[in-house]
């Protein structure tokens, strides 16, 4: 399972791995679609995990076995609007070339500034590797925990597992002195050109700019490696477009979009990527098989995320 993911997963993927989700197979197809249900809406975590050739198939037989089971579908963060669903275009993937170094230039700049502050905070960040050290890995673990108890609103797929599921998992940790201030996971994922930022996150007893210190060694890594592209994960945008709903609906959905800005800053993730560009975007869709948003399917979206106000 851990294989297939990495091998053909996309940004939401690794929920796949998480004891909580669904996993559905089929016969002569070698994928899997996870989601959850949340009563009477499947909610699907991106793309089928398969070869793109066998996504369709794999897709048609998730949605057979959805309404064989009398459950609306709901797929979110996919690349895949349909030609006849109705469709929210929310975000996008972001990728940077990392043969660019985003230090260089004038453009680079600001993150030359904010690099060698928390340089001189003594904040140093490098991959951790080589032997296990529990040691490490608790206070990481102790740090994320920190992080999320500090956050307020909230909203995340899977609950943070930070050494579970090693194969294809990279980790640079931010340091000052001996104690663990940040981290960012770095996953194998096929479908979004191989390297997939998952996580990453400071204390908040961290000096400022923690996280961008742990971007910038992680690129800089993959660019020493010869690697091309870095997938940051899903940006979403200022302003959500509609396809296929009524009036009612749209009317939902925007409004809903917009008090979840306000309470979980979704533009301030995309402006947080947008200094390690420039960025390619490829859109991304919620894409529904009813046309309708309503109390209904926006408690399924709630719950799969997990949004939480404390």
């Amino acid at each position: 399972m851990i294989e297939r993911v990495r091998r053909f997963g996309g940004a939401l993927s690794h929920a796949m791995l998480d004891p909580s989700c669904g996993v559905f197979e089929t016969a002569g197809i070698d994928g899997a679609v996870p989601y959850e249900v949340v009563g009477n809406c499947a909610v699907e975590l991106g793309d089928p995990v398969c070869a793109g050739g066998e996504q369709d198939a794999l897709q048609a037989a998730f949605e057979e076995h959805c309404r064989d089971h009398g459950w609306s579908t709901i797929t979110v963060a996919t690349t895949r609007s349909g030609d006849h669903d109705a469709a929210i275009a929310f975000a996008d993937l972001l990728f940077a070339d990392t043969r660019h170094d985003p230090e260089s230039s004038h453009a680079g700049r600001h993150l030359r500034q904010n690099l060698n502050r928390v340089r001189r905070e003594g904040v140093s960040a490098e991959e951790y590797a080589g032997p296990r050290d529990e040691g490490l890995e608790s206070r990481a673990q102790s740090a994320c925990e920190r992080w999320r108890h500090q956050r307020g609103a909230t909203m995340f797929v899977t609950e943070p597992r930070l050494f579970t599921e090693r194969l294809g998992r990279r980790w640079f940790v931010a340091r000052r002195g001996d104690d663990v201030v940040g981290l960012l996971s770095l996953l194998r994922a096929g479908a979004v050109a191989g390297n997939l930022v998952n996580l990453v996150f400071a204390t908040p007893d961290a000096p400022a700019h923690t996280t961008d210190l742990l971007v910038s060694r992680a690129m800089a890594s993959l660019r020493e490696e010869g690697a091309k592209s870095i997938c940051f994960g899903i940006g979403p945008r200022a302003d959500i477009a509609l396809r296929g709903f009524g009036r009612a609906s749209t009317a939902t959905a925007k409004s809903v979009y917009r008090i979840g800005d306000r309470l979980v800053h979704f533009r301030a993730k995309t402006a947080f990527w947008e200094k390690f560009g420039p960025l390619r975007r490829e859109p991304i869709f919620i894409r529904f098989t009813t046309p309708r948003v309503g109390f209904r399917e926006c408690r399924a979206l709630f719950r799969v995320f997990h949004f939480s106000l404390v």
